[in-house]
C-alpha cells in the first residue's frame, strides 16, 4: 500500500503526544499525524476530517480511552483504533476488546515502541482499506441482477451470492460446502449438476474460456429457466477457480417460444398458400415458397441469393427497379401489377399473373414481399336459349324478339319452372 495514512493521536500529555507524532512520521514516511490532548477535542477533529486510524491513551481525565473508543464506535464502527497506554492490565485489555478496539499496545521506554506502533498503525489501516474495498465490491455484487458463485477444482464453494432468502441456503452454509449441495437441496437436478462440473473441467483443462449451461432451478420460485455462465477466475494466488454467474432468462425463453410458434404458424401458412410468395432483399431472392416454383416451373430454392431482376422481362427491368427504389424511399408507387409468368428457361408462359407487393423488414433490413397468383377466368355468359327446349325457343323469339332467356321465364325461376323441363338446349 502506497497511499498516505492519516492518524489522529489523542493523549492528555502534550509533550508525549508531540514526541510520539514525530517518531511515527520518522518511522514511516506514509504516516501523517494530527494530535489532540482530550477525547472531546479528538472526536470533533474526527468529525471534521477523515482519518485512517486513531491512536489513544487510556488514562485521561474526564473521558478515558475506553469511553472515547465507545464514542468513536457509535459514529465509525469500523475505523481502526489503537489503544496505546502506559496503564495496562488484563481488565483494561478485556474491556477494550469488548468495546471493539483494533489493537492494544503497552507504552514502553525507548524509541523502539514507536517502530512497533507505526507497524501496528500501518497494518490496521491496510486491513481497513482492504475490507472497505471488499465490502464495496460485495455491495456491487449484491445489487447485481445475477447470482455469483466461485468454486475451486474440488468443486467447493469459495464465495456465494445466491439471490434468494432461504435459511437452509444462507451464504454461510454455502461457503466451504461442495457443489453437490445444489442437488442435495433439490435446487438443481443431478444431470444439471454434472453439466456444470463438465463445463468447469473443460475450463480447468484450458479447452475453453467460457461455458454456458441452461438450468431449471427450483429456487427462487419465479425463476423457471436460468443461464449459468462459467469462466476462469484469476486472482493471483495460483488456485484453480471458476466464476459462475446466473441470470434469469425465463422471460427471454417465453418470448423466444412465442416467436417460434408465431414463425411456425406463418411459415405453414405461406408454404401452403396457393399464391406464390417471394421475398427479396437488396435485389436478391431471400425466400420463395413452393407455389412460386409451380407458377414459374423451376426449383426456386436454387435461386435463393440470385439476382431477382433475372425474373423480370428485360424491357421492364428499369421500370420495375425505379418502382422498387421509389417504394423503399417512401414515395408513391403502385402496389398491384399484372405480369406474365416466366418459365424456368426464361420464356414467357401463356398466362398472366396478378402480383401484390408489400414492403417489410426481413432480417432487420428492408425487404419486399411479392405474392403472385393466377387470376380466375371470367365467367362466360350463358349461351342463347340455354336451358330452353326447342319448342319454347320459338315462343320466346315471338314474344321477346330474341332467344336469350328472359329472367322472368328462365327455368331457374320457381314460378315458371313447371312450364318446361330443365335441360340444356
Amino acid at each position: 500500500m502506497t497511499e498516505p495514512v492519516q492518524v489522529l493521536h489523542v493523549d492528555d500529555e502534550p509533550e508525549f503526544v508531540d514526541t510520539s507524532a514525530t517518531f511515527l512520521e520518522r518511522e514511516e514516511d506514509r504516516i501523517t499525524v494530527d494530535t489532540s490532548t482530550s477525547a472531546d477535542e479528538g472526536l470533533e477533529m474526527l468529525r471534521q476530517r477523515g482519518y485512517d486510524c486513531v491512536v489513544s491513551d487510556y488514562d485521561m481525565p474526564e473521558t478515558d480511552g475506553i469511553e472515547f473508543l465507545r464514542m468513536v464506535r457509535e459514529i465509525y464502527p469500523e475505523l481502526p483504533f489503537v489503544l496505546f497506554t502506559g496503564k495496562g492490565s488484563e481488565e483494561v485489555a478485556s474491556e477494550a476488546i469488548s468495546a471493539g478496539v483494533t489493537q492494544y499496545l503497552r507504552k514502553r521506554p525507548g524509541t523502539q515502541q514507536y517502530e512497533l506502533l507505526a507497524n501496528r498503525v500501518i497494518k490496521a489501516a491496510e486491513g481497513h482499506r482492504a475490507k472497505k474495498e471488499v465490502d464495496w465490491h460485495k455491495a456491487i455484487i449484491r445489487n447485481m441482477g445475477e447470482g455469483v458463485y466461485v468454486f475451486d477444482s474440488d468443486y467447493v464453494f469459495r464465495f456465494v451470492n445466491y439471490r434468494t432468502d432461504i435459511e437452509e441456503l444462507s451464504e454461510e452454509n454455502w461457503e466451504g460446502s461442495p457443489l453437490s449441495l445444489l442437488a442435495e437441496q433439490d435446487v438443481l437436478s443431478s444431470s444439471e449438476l454434472e453439466s456444470i462440473k463438465d463445463g468447469a473441467d473443460r475450463i480447468f483443462a484450458g479447452e475453453t474460456d467460457e461455458v454456458r449451461v441452461e438450468i431449471e432451478p427450483s429456487l427462487p420460485e419465479e425463476t423457471r429457466v436460468a443461464e449459468l455462465r462459467l469462466t476462469q477466475l484469476r486472482v493471483g494466488t495460483g488456485d484453480d477457480l471458476v466464476l459462475g454467474l446466473t441470470r434469469d432468462i425465463t422471460e427471454r425463453k417465453e418470448r423466444e417460444r412465442a416467436l417460434s410458434e408465431s414463425e411456425e404458424k406463418y411459415s405453414t401458412l405461406v408454404e401452403n398458400a396457393n399464391a406464390g410468395v417471394v421475398i427479396t432483399k437488396n435485389g436478391k431472392v431471400a425466400f420463395a415458397n413452393s407455389s412460386m416454383g409451380d407458377i414459374v416451373d423451376m426449383d426456386v430454392q436454387e435461386k435463393i441469393g440470385e439476382d431477382v431482376w433475372e425474373f423480370i422481362a428485360p424491357e421492364r427491368r428499369e421500370t420495375v427497379k425505379e418502382w422498387f427504389e421509389s417504394r423503399i424511399e417512401g414515395d408513391e408507387a403502385p402496389e398491384r401489377r399484372r405480369r406474365r409468368a416466366f418459365r424456368g428457361d426464361g420464356r414467357r408462359k401463356g398466362r398472366r399473373l396478378t402480383q401484390n407487393r408489400l414492403f417489410i423488414r426481413y432480417g432487420y433490413e428492408p425487404g419486399v414481399c411479392t405474392s403472385s397468383c393466377i387470376p380466375r377466368p371470367r365467367r362466360a355468359p350463358h349461351p342463347r336459349g340455354w336451358g330452353l327446349p326447342q319448342n319454347v325457343r320459338a315462343t320466346t323469339r315471338s314474344f321477346c324478339g330474341t332467344t336469350r332467356t328472359p329472367k322472368s321465364i328462365h327455368p331457374s325461376n320457381r314460378l315458371t319452372s313447371p312450364l318446361f323441363p330443365y335441360t340444356k338446349a
